[in-house]
């Protein structure tokens, strides 16, 4: 056979050949997804790839979406911040000095509380769900969880830095007067604010790979985030239906919370960086994908067995296509 021919069987065997992209689709990241099938389609023995060679490049994108979702993240509560700022400047100046002396009553407890409880709690709730409990899905890729799990981790988290606060700030005030009270049987709503977030977050982390039941565990996790929602906005059943007392209590209560949102941005503009340094250190890490003169280490592995085998097919069908007979 002539040396076009044997290429053009091989290529052929090549193309016709099936190549296992489960394991890519499940545990590789968004490039590797792109790229590593049209590389093993290169040669005849692509060299084999395990979930533990796609780790670290799934947890690089992992820590990239993570970044991008904490800037996210802090521009809400900026915006939230300047609105209650709004709010509060626009409370008639009768109530203002009330509101003031009513904040007062908050001793250092209770601002421990508030901070700790409102901003510490949810912290450390989404780190340990994060890095303690397969429930993040960190070793997935894009390709079957569109990185719902993070994404829907990072909204638990601003939801419970909104309402926790406020929650716990209610419960403070309501401590320390009788002019702020829960009413009969509304207290299991707040209650169910400050539980919804994580139940959603843990929820979501069986969601995965996605299918039917996505979408089912999608609906139920959303239902859950409106209830904080639902709180934050109208704190049902909280304190004066309307009038000035209802405006007293509102004007106190993000007072007393607005410290606790900038402490909250200030968790976001920590967790950035935080997780920019969680890029480069799996970055390092990956020897699959890291940068190399080929363009990726695994694509100059691939380039290696490429030159071999095409080495090996010149030194058996060079000489024959050189005879004289040709």
């Amino acid at each position: 056979r002539s040396l076009e021919e044997v290429l053009r069987k091989r290529k052929e065997k090549i193309s016709a050949r099936a190549l296992d992209d489960h394991l890519i689709d499940q545990h590789g990241s968004y490039l590797a997804s792109l790229i590593l099938p049209m590389i093993q389609r290169m040669v005849e023995e692509a060299p084999p790839v395990t979930a533990e060679d796609l780790l670290p490049s799934v947890r690089v994108e992992q820590a990239l979406v993570a970044r991008i979702l904490s800037g996210m993240g802090w521009l809400i509560l900026a915006v939230v911040t300047l609105l209650s700022l709004a709010v509060t400047a626009g409370v008639p100046q009768a109530i203002k000095p009330v509101a003031k002396g009513l904040q007062s009553w908050l001793d250092v407890s209770d601002w421990l509380w508030i901070l700790l409880g409102g901003v510490g709690g949810p912290l450390v709730l989404f780190l340990g769900i994060r890095y303690g409990t397969p429930l993040s899905r960190l070793d997935w890729g894009p390709r079957l969880t569109l990185y719902v799990v993070p994404f829907s981790h990072f909204v638990a988290l601003l939801l419970m830095w909104l309402v926790w606060p406020v929650v716990i700030a209610a419960w403070r005030l309501e401590k320390r007067g009788e002019v702020f009270s829960w009413r009969l049987g509304k207290r299991a709503f707040a209650v169910l604010a400050l539980v919804a977030p994580v139940l959603g977050m843990v929820l979501m982390g069986f969601g995965v790979p996605m299918g039917g039941h996505t979408l089912i565990l999608m609906g139920v996790v959303c239902t859950l985030g409106l209830v904080p929602l639902i709180w934050w906005i109208f704190r049902p059943g909280w304190g004066a239906p309307r009038g000035y007392g209802r405006r007293l209590q509102r004007a106190v209560l993000q007072k007393a919370s607005r410290p606790a949102w900038l402490a909250a941005m200030a968790g976001f503009a920590v967790l950035s960086p935080f997780f920019e340094a969680e890029e480069r250190r799996w970055l390092r890490r990956d020897e699959l994908l890291r940068p190399a003169p080929s363009m990726t280490a695994y694509e100059g592995r691939v380039t290696g067995i490429l030159v071999s085998e095409l080495t090996t097919l010149l030194e058996t069908h060079l000489p024959e296509d050189l005879s004289p007979s040709e």
